[in-house]
């Protein structure tokens, strides 16, 4: 069942809400779309301001003031978006790299062993140079 927005009944106290999402929503979008390139996102955007200025709605100045307000919650939610986006990126590239370290860092006991055993042969005062240069760094 398919219910046209002029069916919708809306609440005598809610009407000036209404009026204002109606003459706003298209325009706020589009910011919202310019801000991000995402559709879905900007719809998001959108549909969190109006939610945040409906909560502030008795703070307004004037009916004038709406429009501003109404921008630069889109902006300010907009940085947020992109903040979080930046943080799972960050922790993705992080988890990515370990991952990687962790897949390249297979123990070589073959080579490990060959090493010991030439480490076992040579005189113990060159061993133990050998161990405070290479493994000790000093």
């Amino acid at each position: 069942m398919t219910v046209k927005v002029e069916e919708i009944r809306v609440e005598p106290g809610r009407a000036r809400l209404a009026k204002l999402y109606g003459d706003h929503s298209a325009s706020a979008f589009r910011l919202a779309y310019l801000l991000t390139g995402d559709a879905d996102l900007a719809e998001d955007l959108v549909q969190d301001a109006f939610v945040k200025l409906i909560g502030r709605f008795a703070d307004l100045r004037g009916p004038g003031s709406f429009d501003a307000y109404l921008r630069r919650t889109i902006v300010n939610l907009s940085y947020g978006s992109f903040r979080h986006r930046r943080v799972e990126r960050a922790y993705l590239a992080r988890t990515r790299g370990l991952a990687s370290r962790a897949a390249d860092g297979l123990p070589d006991v073959e080579g490990r062993d060959q090493l010991w055993t030439q480490l076992q042969r040579i005189a113990p005062r060159q061993r133990a140079a050998l161990v405070l240069r290479y493994y000790e760094d000093l």
